[in-house]
């Protein structure tokens, strides 16, 4: 989840299973998935892409709007950091 006034997005469990949040709190252990420094560096990701798609609502010329896209398929492709994340909120903002 995004959090503007701590300027962080933490990882969570997708599921609402009791066999997926252990499953989350063990790669959590492990891995350090909510690192505060991973924390901040995702917030600096979310930024960039919720300013690009609220870009997308403003009265842009074609070429930038082909631009601005062409960004927005790239933070979401398979080897863009924190890629999974990206494609969540696109789908959360319900952006194609």
């Amino acid at each position: 989840m995004a959090d503007p006034v701590q300027k962080e997005v933490a990882c969570r469990a997708n599921k609402d299973s009791v066999t997926g949040r252990r499953m989350f709190e063990c790669c959590e252990e492990l891995l350090g998935l909510n690192r505060e420094e991973l924390k901040r560096w995702r917030f600096r990701t979310y930024q960039r892409i919720e300013l690009l798609v609220d870009c997308l609502d403003e009265n842009l010329r074609p070429r930038t709007r082909a631009r601005v896209r062409k960004e927005i398929r790239a933070m979401a492709s398979a080897d863009a950091e924190f890629a999974r994340m990206v494609r969540y909120f696109l789908r959360v903002w319900g952006v194609e």
